[in-house]
């Protein structure tokens, strides 16, 4: 059978190809695409090319898709099953440890594009948030309202978003937030939650800035988690760190103990509604337009937050 793909080819160049795709091997299931969401680190391999990129990402990591074909010795799958996994490829054979089957009705695609969603309850968890604390959230991009949604359901104490995008900062309220402030217009607020403190800090901007305001705002004793992947060298300040006390949480995926339990628990959060991801996809496009999309992902300014490239429209 043909398909088509993608490949980064070089700085802000892709390819859409033709490839072939046999029957499924043994583990794996045979996955027809729906929807697969666009990540930054999408992006940012599309701006850097894939030649000498170390941290180049694969052709797609969002995938949603039906099983059109089961492999041998695979079990707890069948044709029809809604799973996630997979890129960008429209048929693509997925090992069956690999793909997540989604249990529950999947009426609309876009709410179950469920990779990002696990990547913020992993860091919910690692960030170590204890009932009634104060947090705040330093970036609300795209997984800082991810965020914000998972923690506007939790017990927490106070929860205060901030940012320098006035129209993010108002979904971020829409969406649980307690208090919001944006950088430039709201500073003397800024200050004054410097000076108070907050229990817990999730910085989600990857930027310098974001990363020393982070510093300067959690308590001593505070835990302050880096979420966000900071592309290169960051300086941080290590007196603050030693002398206030300070925890320094990495919430990548990779430091996650179980990450299939997290998986699992994150989706019923979904089924139910805690998570609102069609409500952050701000566009849409066929795979032979996904560079188009990549093109306007590089201007968020003009309203993009959420890139998905669709084959079921």
């Amino acid at each position: 059978m043909k398909t088509r793909t993608i490949a980064y080819v070089a700085p802000k160049k892709i390819e859409v190809r033709e490839v072939n795709v046999e029957d499924p091997g043994e583990g794996q299931l045979q996955v027809r695409k729906v929807a697969c969401g666009i990540c930054a680190w999408d992006l940012s391999t599309y701006k850097i090319g894939p030649e000498d990129n170390p941290y180049a990402a694969p052709p797609g990591h969002e995938g949603l898709g039906r099983v059109v074909k089961v492999g041998k010795e695979v079990t707890g799958y069948k044709e029809g099953d809604w799973v996630a996994g997979g890129g960008f490829q429209e048929v693509q054979n997925v090992p069956s440890k690999d793909a997540v089957r989604i249990p529950y009705a999947v009426e609309n695609p876009l709410a179950w594009i469920v990779e990002p969603i696990a990547c913020v309850v992993n860091g919910i968890e690692r960030a170590q948030i204890f009932p009634g604390e104060r947090v705040a959230l330093i970036g609300t991009g795209y997984m800082g309202l991810l965020m914000v949604q998972g923690l506007a359901a939790s017990l927490v104490g106070e929860l205060i978003a901030i940012d320098t995008n006035e129209q993010r900062l108002a979904m971020a309220r829409k969406f649980g937030a307690h208090r919001v402030m944006q950088i430039g217009k709201d500073d003397a607020a800024i200050e004054a939650l410097v000076a108070e403190r907050a229990d817990v800090v999730v910085e989600l901007a990857g930027a310098q800035p974001a990363l020393d305001l982070s510093v300067r705002m959690v308590r001593n004793g505070g835990n302050l988690c880096i979420f966000s992947w900071h592309r290169g060298n960051r300086t941080i300040d290590c007196n603050a760190l030693h002398t206030r006390g300070i925890n320094v949480l990495n919430t990548a995926p990779k430091n996650a103990p179980n990450y299939p339990r997290v998986w699992k628990n994150m989706l019923p959060l979904v089924a139910r509604g805690v998570f609102k991801n069609d409500e952050l996809v701000s566009h849409t496009a066929p795979i032979d337009r996904y560079d188009q999309l990549l093109d306007t992902a590089m201007y968020p300014e003009k309203g993009y937050l959420k890139g998905v490239v669709r084959y079921d429209a």
